[in-house]
C-alpha cells in the first residue's frame, strides 16, 4: 500500500512539474479560439462602405478561424474611425479576440501629425485587406466640363466635410501637382449628403468618391451615364475603367511623382484589418490565415460579387510594407504632403 502511495504522489508531482514548467501561451489558437466569440469592431456607421465590408468578411471568417468561433460586428463611429482604431491599439487587454476594420486613411495620420491618432501604425498587427481601391474625379453629367485638361481653365466646385477631409486633401493635391481650378465647398457631414448635393446642383460633383462605392451606392448613376468621370487614382491602373486617365501618367517630374505615390497610399491598403500590438503572435499567425482563406472562399466570393465587390487581396505582410514605403520616403517628399494637409 506505502508503494502505491509512493507512485501516486511522485505521479503527481511529475504532472504538476510539467504543468509549472510549460510556458503560459502553451494554449493553442484552436483552444482559444473555441466556443468564444470574436469581436470585429467596425470604425463607422451601420450601412457605411466600411460597415457592409466588415459585415460580408465576418459572415464568412469564423469558419476559417481556428476552433470555428462566432465572429460578431460592432460599431464604434468617430473621428473617421480614429476612435476605433485608438480604443483597439489602447485596449489594456489584447488576446486576439478583438479585430478591427479602419478606414485607410488611419494609418498614416501619425505620419502626418495628427494629434487625435493615439497609435504607431509600425506596431499594429496588419491581418489582411479583400482589395484595394481606385479614387475618382466626378462630375454631374450636365456641368460643362468633359476633361481633365478642361479642368485645368474651369472653375469647378467640391462638396466638402472638412478643411482636412479626404476630399479636401485631393483637391489640393490635384490643384498644386496639375494646376487645376478645384474648388472646395464646405459644410457637408459625409460622402452620403455630397453625393446628394451633387445631384441637387449645389456642386458640380466630388474629388475622391471610391469605385466600389459608386459600384455599390449608386450603380444607376453609372449605368445611366448621370456622372462624368475626369481621373482615376490609386496605386495602380482601374481595368475596369480604361478610359479615365490615371493620375500617374499625368505627372511630369519626380517630386510630383513621389508625392502622387505617397497620398494614394491609403487606396492601396484597402480595407485593412488589424490587432492590436499586444495580441498574441500564434493568434495573429492563425487570424492572417483566416483571412486569406476567407478572400479564396466560394462562398465569400459569391457574397462579395451579389454586392458588386471586387475582390483582391492583400496579405497582411504585403499591407505592412506597403505601410513602411511610404513612411519611410524621403523627408522632403513627406513634408510637402503634411504642408497640402494642413491646408498651408
Amino acid at each position: 500500500m506505502q508503494n502505491r502511495f509512493r507512485s501516486i504522489v511522485c505521479s503527481a508531482l511529475a504532472v504538476a512539474a510539467v504543468a509549472l514548467s510549460a510556458p503560459a501561451g502553451a494554449q493553442t489558437p484552436e483552444d482559444f479560439y473555441r466556443g468564444k466569440t470574436v469581436t470585429m469592431i467596425v470604425g463607422s456607421t451601420a450601412g457605411a462602405t466600411y460597415d457592409i465590408w466588415g459585415r460580408l468578411v465576418a459572415r464568412h471568417l469564423g469558419s476559417h478561424i481556428p476552433g470555428a468561433p462566432n465572429v460578431v460586428v460592432q460599431n464604434m463611429p468617430g473621428a473617421g474611425s480614429t476612435l476605433a482604431t485608438n480604443y483597439i491599439y489602447n485596449a489594456p487587454t489584447q488576446d486576439g479576440s478583438v479585430i478591427g476594420l479602419m478606414n485607410s486613411t488611419n494609418p498614416f495620420e501619425p505620419l502626418l501629425g495628427v494629434e487625435q491618432a493615439k497609435f504607431d501604425a509600425r506596431k499594429i498587427n496588419w491581418l489582411g485587406s479583400p482589395a484595394q481601391d481606385t479614387g475618382l474625379v466626378t462630375l454631374w453629367h450636365s456641368v460643362p466640363v468633359n476633361s481633365f485638361e478642361e479642368a485645368k481653365t474651369k472653375e469647378v466646385r467640391f462638396a466638402a466635410t472638412s478643411l482636412n477631409g479626404t476630399a479636401a486633401f485631393y483637391v489640393r493635391i490635384f490643384n498644386e501637382v496639375f494646376g487645376t481650378k478645384f474648388k472646395l465647398v464646405f459644410g457637408y457631414p459625409g460622402l452620403t449628403e455630397a453625393m446628394l448635393a451633387t445631384e441637387r446642383g449645389e456642386v458640380d460633383g466630388h474629388p475622391s468618391p471610391y469605385w466600389s462605392y459608386l459600384k455599390n451606392a449608386k450603380p444607376d448613376w453609372i449605368r445611366d451615364k448621370k456622372i462624368k468621370f475626369l481621373l482615376q487614382f490609386g496605386r495602380d491602373r482601374n481595368p475596369e475603367l480604361p478610359n479615365v486617365p490615371f493620375a500617374h501618367d499625368l505627372v511630369t517630374n519626380d517630386a510630383d511623382r513621389a508625392l502622387i505615390d505617397a497620398s494614394v497610399a491609403p487606396l492601396a491598403m484597402g480595407y485593412p484589418f488589424f490587432m492590436g500590438p499586444s495580441a498574441p503572435k500564434d493568434r495573429v499567425a492563425a487570424i492572417r490565415k483566416a483571412f486569406a482563406e476567407t478572400f479564396r472562399d466560394p462562398k465569400f466570393l459569391a457574397d462579395a460579387k451579389s454586392q458588386s465587390f471586387e475582390i483582391a487581396p492583400i496579405s497582411g505582410e504585403d499591407v505592412e510594407k506597403s505601410l513602411r514605403e511610404t513612411y519611410d520616403m524621403p523627408a522632403p517628399v513627406l513634408e510637402r504632403l503634411r504642408r497640402l494637409y494642413r491646408g498651408e
